[in-house]
Protein backbone atom coordinates (compact mmCIF):
# COMPACT_ATOMS: atom_id res chain seq x y z
CA UNK A 1 0.00 0.00 0.00
CA UNK A 2 1.51 3.35 -1.01
CA UNK A 3 1.29 6.61 0.91
CA UNK A 4 -1.46 8.04 -1.32
CA UNK A 5 -3.71 5.09 -0.48
CA UNK A 6 -2.90 5.40 3.22
CA UNK A 7 -3.71 9.13 3.20
CA UNK A 8 -7.03 8.47 1.46
CA UNK A 9 -7.98 5.70 3.94
CA UNK A 10 -7.09 7.77 6.99
CA UNK A 11 -8.86 10.90 5.70
CA UNK A 12 -12.04 8.87 5.21
CA UNK A 13 -11.96 8.16 8.95
CA UNK A 14 -10.85 11.53 10.32
CA UNK A 15 -12.42 14.08 7.95
CA UNK A 16 -13.58 16.85 8.73
CA UNK A 17 -11.84 16.95 12.12
CA UNK A 18 -8.32 16.22 10.82
CA UNK A 19 -6.67 16.55 7.41
CA UNK A 20 -3.32 15.60 5.89
CA UNK A 21 -0.77 18.38 6.38
CA UNK A 22 2.78 18.70 5.04
CA UNK A 23 3.28 22.43 5.51
CA UNK A 24 3.95 22.56 9.26
CA UNK A 25 6.49 19.73 9.38
CA UNK A 26 8.12 19.92 5.96
CA UNK A 27 7.58 23.58 4.99
CA UNK A 28 9.26 26.89 5.81
CA UNK A 29 12.66 25.81 4.55
CA UNK A 30 13.25 28.76 2.27
CA UNK A 31 13.68 27.60 -1.29
CA UNK A 32 13.82 23.89 -0.38
CA UNK A 33 11.39 21.66 -2.22
CA UNK A 34 8.85 19.56 -0.33
CA UNK A 35 9.73 15.87 -0.25
CA UNK A 36 7.58 13.67 -2.45
CA UNK A 37 4.74 11.89 -0.67
CA UNK A 38 6.15 8.51 -1.70
CA UNK A 39 9.39 9.24 0.20
CA UNK A 40 7.78 10.33 3.48
CA UNK A 41 7.84 7.82 6.35
CA UNK A 42 5.75 9.90 8.76
CA UNK A 43 2.33 11.24 7.79
CA UNK A 44 0.79 14.08 9.79
CA UNK A 45 -2.95 14.75 9.97
CA UNK A 46 -3.60 18.13 11.58
CA UNK A 47 -6.68 18.91 13.63
CA UNK A 48 -8.90 21.55 12.10
CA UNK A 49 -8.74 24.32 14.70
CA UNK A 50 -10.09 27.08 12.47
CA UNK A 51 -13.70 25.93 12.25
CA UNK A 52 -15.12 26.43 15.75
CA UNK A 53 -18.31 24.54 14.81
CA UNK A 54 -16.34 21.29 14.61
CA UNK A 55 -16.08 20.04 18.17
CA UNK A 56 -14.63 16.65 19.00
CA UNK A 57 -13.92 15.31 22.47
CA UNK A 58 -10.96 13.22 23.59
CA UNK A 59 -12.95 9.98 23.56
CA UNK A 60 -13.86 10.47 19.89
CA UNK A 61 -10.23 11.35 19.08
CA UNK A 62 -9.04 8.13 20.71
CA UNK A 63 -11.72 6.16 18.84
CA UNK A 64 -10.40 7.56 15.53
CA UNK A 65 -6.87 6.58 16.45
CA UNK A 66 -8.04 3.05 17.28
CA UNK A 67 -9.82 2.76 13.91
CA UNK A 68 -6.63 3.78 12.13
CA UNK A 69 -4.58 1.31 14.20
CA UNK A 70 -6.97 -1.45 13.10
CA UNK A 71 -5.98 -0.77 9.47
CA UNK A 72 -2.49 -2.18 10.28
CA UNK A 73 -0.64 0.47 8.29
CA UNK A 74 1.99 1.31 10.91
CA UNK A 75 2.23 2.94 14.30
CA UNK A 76 -0.41 5.55 15.04
CA UNK A 77 -0.50 8.09 17.84
CA UNK A 78 -2.24 11.29 18.83
CA UNK A 79 0.33 14.04 19.44
CA UNK A 80 -0.12 17.53 20.87
CA UNK A 81 2.69 19.82 19.68
CA UNK A 82 3.10 23.19 21.32
CA UNK A 83 2.65 26.08 18.86
CA UNK A 84 1.71 23.68 16.03
CA UNK A 85 -1.49 21.97 17.14
CA UNK A 86 -2.91 18.49 17.56
CA UNK A 87 -1.91 15.79 15.10
CA UNK A 88 -2.60 12.17 14.35
CA UNK A 89 0.82 10.83 13.37
CA UNK A 90 1.16 7.68 11.24
CA UNK A 91 4.61 6.11 10.90
CA UNK A 92 4.59 3.80 7.88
Amino acid sequence: MNNYEIIKLVEEIVFPYFEFNMVDMYGDRGSAVYPSIEDINTLYFKKNGKDRKLIINKVEEKAMVEKIKNLNIGTVELVRMTFYGIYIVVNV
